[in-house]
């Protein structure tokens, strides 16, 4: 069984025009959590030494290189598998501790917003095992080879521009395993 785990990872730089019709490249750096059983994923493109980007949080979009926008240039120990394979992974478990909805309503791709009633907040109960859409929390384990797939990333393991020098800077170490 896989413990808590914590990394940042650079898997490239994504490639698109600046201001002024030219190629920009921008570093993608992805941070990683697998703490108490809860995943946490989240990106920042085109950071810089002041801490602003040019954008941060929930950055799968941007760089999904399956998108036809997206160029991605990457670093000698990534690539297009790794990239998407670990998109696949954030799309489906991120905070996978707050799940609104029970696997059932998953399959039939029931959303709270769509399943609820907008007076009373109540959510539709599941046909399969009677759980209303909304009405709590669940969580969803992360499937192992998941987990195995994420700690195989290669790391980088120089920091961040907005890490350095903090207890995150990835050359110190803290009580989390820093892979």
């Amino acid at each position: 069984m896989i413990k808590n785990f914590y990394k940042i990872v650079f898997p490239g730089w994504l490639v698109s025009e600046g201001q002024t019709d030219r190629l920009v490249k921008r570093r993608i750096y992805l941070e990683i959590k697998y703490e108490d059983k809860k995943l946490s994923i989240s990106g920042t493109i085109g950071e810089n030494k002041y801490g602003y980007a040019y954008t941060c949080g929930q950055i799968y979009d941007n760089i999904d290189p399956r998108k036809v926008e997206n160029t991605i240039e990457y670093t000698n120990d990534w690539n297009k598998d790794y990239l998407v394979g670990l998109i696949n992974i954030w799309h489906k478990y991120h905070l996978n501790d707050l799940n609104a909805n029970c696997e059932h309503q998953d399959y039939m791709e029931w959303t709270y917003h769509t399943q609820s009633n907008r007076k009373t907040y109540k959510g539709k109960h599941c046909p399969v095992c009677g759980y209303s859409i909304g009405s709590k929390w669940l969580h969803r384990d992360v499937p192992e080879s998941a987990l195995e797939f994420l700690r195989f990333l290669p790391s980088y393991k120089l920091g961040t521009p907005w890490h350095r020098g903090t207890q995150y800077d990835m050359n110190i170490n803290d009580e989390r395993q820093l892979i």
